[in-house]
């Protein structure tokens, strides 16, 4: 089962309670976040942001799960993501100080 990626971005920009248009292109956020006073974690994340990330979230690679959900109950019944998933995330990372 996929789950498309411009409704996740929109679900997380609300949660996060961002106002006007907070997607910017890819190319220009990783502009930014390697020009900002980064933390140590960013910067390890960088190289696979800049390398794979964007081809693996944009659809570049697809698991397929044909087995995996043949032989496992858990994943024949897995859903998508929900809103109140991610916003109970979002919660816990600003909770935790990971977001303010």
């Amino acid at each position: 089962m996929r789950q498309d990626w411009p409704s996740m971005l929109t679900n997380i920009t609300l949660q996060l309670g961002c106002t006007g248009d907070p997607l910017i292109k890819f190319d220009d956020w990783c502009e930014q976040a390697a020009s900002e006073t980064a933390t140590a974690e960013l910067g390890l994340l960088m190289d696979f942001f800049v390398e794979d990330f964007e081809h693996m979230a944009c659809g570049g690679v697809i698991l397929d799960t044909t087995n995996s959900r043949r032989v496992s109950r858990t994943l024949r019944r897995a859903t998508p993501v929900s809103d109140e998933l991610v916003g109970s995330y979002i919660r816990a990372w600003k909770q935790a100080g990971i977001l303010r």
